[in-house]
């Protein structure tokens, strides 16, 4: 027996996308072009036009589909990554789309990029702040990461926000790894199954990290870049809309379970 070609592996994943997606049942309006992007991806497109973007990046990319059993959903696997390596020793990089449950359409709320350098060939760190400052204006926060945040219409934020900055860097959704598919199919657990926090201000932001690997003591160079694209409110509305799917089934089960129950004819004493 002969192995599905990478193609036909994620064809069949993408064909389950797109069934799930036409059976969506509320219409997604684009988001604005003025929100941040990670190689071209912004939170709020949809995984058939997050995958097109992938696809056309490089000759020599090589993407997969994450996947996973999620309870409530059916028994078919759900697409929950999509992840793309960039197989080229001049620009290689490592890109994962992180992608909304059903039964909505399904949506990216987080994207995340990651840049290796040669380490004969370390970049200037200063050079790199510099580049993502050109692309994604100052950072309101340094920490270990330096982060920026936007409102959903992309402008950045005022210096009101700058104290919730720190909360916000630190609240990011864990479980949100940049990893090279293991293979044109791969099991991809999703941290929207889990129960939503508690709202928070951070909520009505956008967040773009960077996490600068050094190549040397110092930090005067550095060898890995880290870049990691969250839209924080979208992410919760997504995990409440989940539980609310979950509820509102338990509830139609539990009503159906009652009313054959009221049909069913009681013993005889």
């Amino acid at each position: 027996m002969t192995k599905p070609s990478i193609g036909r592996s994620i064809v069949f994943a993408l064909a389950i996308l797109a069934a799930t997606a036409a059976s969506a049942q509320q219409p997604q309006a684009r988001p604005p072009s003025s929100i941040p992007d990670v190689a071209g991806i912004r939170p709020g497109i949809s995984a058939e036009e997050a995958y097109n973007l992938l696809k056309a990046r490089n000759a020599n990319i090589q993407i997969g589909v994450g996947d996973a059993q999620v309870p409530g959903l059916g028994d078919k696997p759900i697409v929950t990554t999509i992840s793309a390596q960039v197989l080229d020793a001049r620009a290689p990089e490592i890109l994962t789309v992180w992608l909304t449950l059903p039964p909505a359409k399904q949506v990216v709320w987080a994207v995340g990029r990651r840049l290796d350098y040669d380490p004969s060939k370390p970049l200037l760190t200063d050079n790199i702040i510099a580049s993502l400052r050109q692309k994604y204006g100052q950072e309101v926060a340094a920490f270990t990461k330096l982060l920026w945040l936007y409102d959903h219409q992309g402008s950045p934020v005022n210096a009101a926000a700058l104290r919730m900055s720190n909360y916000c860097l630190q609240s990011a959704p864990a479980g949100l790894i940049l990893d090279a598919p293991s293979g044109p199919r791969y099991s991809a657990n999703t941290v929207l199954m889990n129960q939503p926090q508690p709202e928070t201000a951070c909520n009505s932001y956008i967040g773009v990290q960077a996490m600068l690997v050094p190549a040397t003591a110092g930090g005067d160079y550095t060898q890995r870049i880290d870049l990691l694209l969250i839209d924080y409110g979208l992410s919760r509305q997504a995990q409440v809309a989940y539980q609310d799917y979950l509820k509102n089934s338990a509830n139609a089960k539990a009503k159906e379970d009652l009313e054959k129950a009221k049909q069913r004819k009681g013993p005889v004493f």
